[in-house]
């Protein structure tokens, strides 16, 4: 049996040679039941109808007739379950200007690779799991945004430089998980953020190689072990580090690594030591992440662009119960600049908030669900610009009149609903802005109460006022920031 891009064919799961769909068996090896769910151009038509994204995950394969409709859709498109295609219908993938995926493709061969290949999107290709050098030089000349081949296990030198030649601004590598020098190297002339997040042993060699790269970021997700030569190579890379869970980390590595001067992150910040976080806590790049990874890279990039002359942020996201020890071990290395997230600090004693209270940058205690009125005097006496207790989603009127003899600016991004004496105990805010961006409905009793507040009030998130709070706000127009769509 030849084979044919015949519409309504599939290739055999056994000898992969063409089937004509719903078959009893192939003609060729005799397997039978061949009928695999089958995206067919009429489901096509329907799925890419006033969509910005198609997922179409319960077909294994992909009538040729629906890829030459889909080859019209722009947007994402995720086919992740189709396991084969033919040559026509990855041609017309290949066409596509949106983003591609295709991670349940198994072992296309280096044809269909080499075609989809030129698609414009970016791509994902998870069933990937070799590459020879003239199908990574194809991948190389992908033009998409991302490539992404997490299936790979392992890498050769020639599959490395030519893959390094891709022009997008990431490529992701993840299911590598040990690289030679020689590798590292090819891999180093990749001028876009370079992902390496399986990789699990890194020696001082390697990593001198790794550090020649210019592509502005560097992922290295899983690692465990860092010694101190390693820790020291890394610090020089000129660029920003992720390290992912490197919780064996000792404070000769840490003190190594806070010489890095790009943004550095470190998930699993609960199990290093207070002395590991303290040393680490004397870097002084833009952002040191020590924790949740994934809940701060996208909010770094922002605050990088936002923070003035390059103020260092720190945050750390996995130490629920903050010590004091820890608190002032903090404090004290940041030398009371720069600002401090605690993103996964859910629970804050009074002695360690006494401790936070003497920083002088802004103080974000997002992880926080409950503060109790004692805890909040004490973050009042706190003399820094900002204090952002986004994680609250209710207050007591105590811990707002607490609150309210803060004297900077206070942002409760959390609180959703108000009551008159809440509002009324944050009208007496003594700093120069009060931020209630997630506050939807409010009523005419707690509005007016609010309004008397002295100074700059964020009301972003109401999506409507009540008519007698109207001339209020017009009135204070200047010192009000309102959703774009409410006009006063």
């Amino acid at each position: 049996m030849t084979s044919r891009n015949t519409a309504g064919s599939v290739a055999c799961h056994k000898c992969r040679e063409l089937v004509p769909y719903l078959s009893e068996s192939c003609p060729c090896c005799g397997a039978p039941g061949f009928n695999p769910p089958l995206l067919t151009p009429g489901v096509a038509e329907e799925l890419v109808i006033g969509t910005p994204f198609v997922s179409a995950s319960d077909f294994t394969h992909l009538h040729p007739r629906a890829a030459e409709i889909l080859k019209r859709y722009d947007g994402d498109l995720y086919l992740d379950a189709v396991e084969s295609l033919t040559g026509s219908s990855a041609r017309a993938l290949s066409q596509r200007h949106g983003n591609l995926s295709l991670n349940g493709l198994r072992k296309p061969s280096a044809a269909i690779i080499s075609i989809l290949a030129r698609t414009n999107g970016g791509l994902r290709l998870a069933g990937v799991h070799h590459l020879s050098g003239p199908v990574a030089e194809a991948l190389g000349h992908h033009p998409g945004q991302y490539l992404e081949l997490n299936g790979l296990v392992r890498l050769t030198d020639a599959a490395a430089a030519g893959l390094a030649k891709h022009k997008g601004t990431i490529l992701s590598l993840d299911g590598i998980s040990r690289i030679s020098a020689s590798v590292a190297q090819a891999l180093a002339r990749y001028r876009g953020i370079l992902s390496l997040e399986g990789i699990s042993e890194l020696n001082e060699r390697t990593a001198k190689a790794l550090i020649r790269h210019r592509g502005g970021g560097l992922r290295l997700g899983t690692l465990r072990h860092i010694d101190q030569a390693t820790a020291k190579a890394l610090a020089s890379y000129q660029g920003d580090l992720s390290l992912g869970f490197a919780t064996d980390l000792g404070t000769s590595a840490a003190s190594e690594l806070s010489k890095h001067r790009g943004c550095l992150w470190i998930a699993g910040a609960d199990l290093l030591t207070s002395s590991t976080i303290e040393v680490m806590s004397r870097h002084s790049g833009p952002v040191l992440a020590l924790g949740h990874l994934h809940g701060v890279k996208k909010l770094s990039q922002k605050t990088r662009k936002a923070s003035p002359n390059n103020t260092a942020h720190f945050w750390i996201g996995g130490i629920s119960n903050l010590s004091p020890e820890t608190a002032r071990s903090v404090i004290q290395h940041r030398k009371g600049k720069g600002a401090i997230h605690l993103v996964g600090t859910s629970e804050l004693s009074p002695e360690a908030a006494e401790v936070l209270s003497g920083h002088r940058g802004a103080l974000h205690l997002d992880g926080l669900r409950h503060i109790d009125a004692e805890t909040a005097s004490i973050l009042s006496k706190y003399q820094g610009r900002l204090l952002s207790l986004g994680g609250l989603t209710a207050l007591t009127p105590g811990t707002a009149r607490a609150l309210s003899r803060y004297k900077g600016i206070l942002s409760l991004g959390g609180i959703e609903t108000i009551t008159t004496p809440i509002a009324r105990a944050l009208a007496t805010h003594q700093g120069p802005e009060l931020r209630l961006e997630a506050l939807r409905d409010v009523s005419t009793t707690p509005a007016m109460a609010l309004l008397q507040h002295e100074g700059r009030i964020v009301l972003s998130g109401v999506d409507a006022f009540p008519g007698p709070v109207i001339p209020m706000l017009s009135k204070r127009a200047e010192r009000t920031k309102l959703a774009p769509w409410i006009r006063v």
